[in-house]
């Protein structure tokens, strides 16, 4: 499920904390390989790389794999970045 805009007020915010209740609820036992699977529907869905307020789920998804850019690593929606040696 996607989430069309960035919550901005306390009802919205309520709302937001509800989905993401209801969602850990249903997918808790998941596989990572289906969680994954629902990013990229999720990015398929908006044509681009989600941002992590867009995407119901999002605290599974944290609990799950760590950081935002983690989570689109791991979904292959983002290159891994190196970091430079010195």
């Amino acid at each position: 499920m996607i989430r069309q805009h960035k919550p901005s007020t306390k009802e919205e915010n309520m709302i937001c904390m509800r989905e993401e209740n209801e969602f850990t609820k249903k997918n808790s036992n998941a596989s990572d390989t289906e969680l994954l699977e629902y990013v990229q529907y999720c990015a398929k869905q908006l044509g681009r790389t989600p941002k992590r307020h867009e995407v119901v789920g999002y605290v599974l998804l944290k609990q799950r794999f760590g950081a935002w850019n983690r989570v689109l690593e791991k979904a292959g929606l983002r290159e891994v970045r190196k970091k430079k040696q010195k």
